[in-house]
């Protein structure tokens, strides 16, 4: 066979390969909660559009009681909103985030999905994953248009995932290439055969010409020797 997909084993994979430069596009969060303090990837950026929210709902209200005023001493919800959000005022989001902030929990990830969708023009989701182990779950936020299948972030992040190589060998069996950080979420395959097709098509090789090579157990013992006198 032209090509080997073979699985690493886990203590061995990286998945941060999945991640890297995400960060800079900001539109994928994936929070994990532990004792109540929020961590994850992009939990820093979130915590910023959290507050943001807040501070909005702050305004709002101190509109509602007549007593905001902003630098050139408006009131008015027009101000507050472009105050707290810096993003152009139209009508339209302006009345959504009014109806939004009569029911808004901003540490609510489901509550920041509305906002984001009012404020962005994008729909944004919140789906759950959760791994091997309990307490391995994660909450993921990003648009929908953007992540077809945000489930798969979520699992990867929490390890409930697999990375394969896949190498290119000659016509001796011998490798001549190897590339590393393919990532399949659990969500994404259950069969040896539906990991192959996947791993085919995204290398673009063909299956027929691809021995898939999946883990299947593990030995660790310990060899003693010993020295005559």
């Amino acid at each position: 066979m032209p090509y080997i997909i073979r699985e690493i084993p886990g203590e061995h994979a990286n998945f941060g390969w999945e991640f890297e430069g995400r960060d800079e596009l900001g539109n994928l969060f994936v929070i994990t909660s532990y004792r109540g303090k929020m961590d994850g990837f992009n939990a820093d950026k979130l915590r910023d559009i959290m507050q943001e929210a807040e501070t909005l709902l702050d305004l709002f209200a101190e509109v509602e009681e007549g007593s905001y005023s902003n630098y050139t001493g408006q009131c008015s919800y027009k101000a507050a909103m472009e105050e707290a959000t810096g993003i152009k005022y139209t009508p339209q989001k302006c009345h959504a985030l009014k109806e939004w902030a009569k029911f808004a929990r901003p540490r609510r990830l489901p509550d920041i999905a509305k906002y984001l969708t009012i404020t962005t023009g994008q729909h944004w989701t919140v789906t759950s994953a959760t791994g091997y182990s309990q307490g391995d779950f994660a909450e993921v936020l990003c648009p929908s248009e953007e992540y077809k299948c945000p489930k798969r972030w979520g699992e990867i992040w929490i390890g409930a995932a697999k990375e394969f190589c896949i190498i290119e060998t000659d016509g001796g069996g011998n490798e001549v290439d190897r590339t590393d950080g393919y990532i399949v979420a659990d969500c994404e395959a259950f069969r040896d055969s539906e990991y192959k097709d996947l791993l085919c098509n995204w290398a673009a090789i063909e299956p027929s010409e691809t021995r898939l090579e999946m883990v299947d157990g593990c030995r660790t013992y310990t060899e003693y020797t010993y020295r005559a006198v």
